[in-house]
C-alpha cells in the first residue's frame, strides 16, 4: 500500500471585500462560506478518488478543525479526529492582527516580502514557537507520519505548512506557501518524502490523484 500524505491548509477566514489581517494562534476564526465550500471541494475530490484514508490529524485551532470534520463528513471517512499541538498555528507576536499594509509601513515592505517569498521571520518581531523549536516539532510530526501505514490528511495553517515546506524541499524554486483551501500531496518512498504536489487547488488535487491511481 502507497503510504501517502494529504497536506491541507484551512480555508478562507476572511468574505470578499473585508479587511484581510495576518491571523495566527492567537486569532481562532471561522471559516466563511466560501472557506466551508472550499472543504467540500477538497472532500468531493477524495471521495471521487477512491482514496482510503485512514488517518485524519488536525491543529487545535477552529478553522483547521471545522475544515477537517467538513472533509471527513462528507467524504464519510470513518478514521477518528486527532488534534495534533504540533499542527497549531505560529504566534505572529505585533503582527498578529495586522494588514501587510500596517506591517510594511511600520517594519517595512521588505521585511515582509521576505517571510511572504521566503519564509524568513522578520527579526524585529520575535514568532512563537522559535525557529527551532518549530523544526523540531515539524520534524517529529513528519516522522510520526512515515511511522504510519496508509493514507493520513492532514489539516494545518501557513505557518506549520512553510515549515513542512522547507524540511522537504530546502531549496524550492518558489516560495513554500500555500493559499488558503491548497492542498499538498506527499509520498513516503523509499526511505524519504517526495512532494508528489504542493498548493494544488481542488482540480489540480483531482487530476494528481487521478495519475495516481491508475
Amino acid at each position: 500500500m502507497r503510504r501517502l500524505v494529504l497536506l491541507c491548509r484551512h480555508g478562507n477566514t476572511f468574505n470578499k471585500g473585508e479587511p484581510v489581517v495576518m491571523v495566527g494562534a492567537n486569532e481562532d476564526l471561522p471559516l466563511t462560506e466560501f472557506g466551508r465550500e472550499q472543504a467540500l471541494r477538497v472532500a468531493d475530490v477524495i471521495q471521487r478518488s477512491g482514496l482510503s484514508v485512514g488517518r485524519v490529524v488536525s491543529g487545535p485551532l477552529r478553522r483547521t478543525k471545522e475544515y477537517l470534520e467538513i472533509i471527513v463528513a462528507t467524504a464519510q471517512i470513518a478514521a477518528p479526529i486527532a488534534i495534533d499541538s504540533r499542527l497549531l498555528e505560529l504566534d505572529y507576536g505585533a503582527w498578529g492582527g495586522r494588514s501587510d499594509e500596517e506591517i510594511a509601513r511600520i517594519w517595512g515592505a521588505d521585511v515582509l516580502r521576505r517571510w511572504h517569498q521566503e519564509s524568513i521571520r522578520p527579526e524585529a518581531v520575535p514568532f512563537i514557537p522559535s525557529q527551532q523549536a518549530l523544526h523540531a516539532e515539524c520534524l517529529s510530526f513528519m516522522e510520526d507520519l512515515a511511522g504510519g501505514p496508509g493514507v493520513s490528511l492532514v489539516v494545518t495553517s501557513n505557518g506549520r505548512l512553510r515549515e513542512f515546506g522547507r524540511i522537504l524541499a530546502p531549496t524550492p524554486p518558489q516560495s513554500h506557501k500555500v493559499r488558503t483551501g491548497g492542498s499538498c500531496l506527499l509520498e513516503w518512498s523509499p526511505g524519504r518524502w517526495q512532494i508528489l504536489g504542493w498548493d494544488c487547488d481542488a482540480e489540480a488535487l483531482g487530476q494528481l490523484l487521478a495519475t495516481i491511481s491508475e
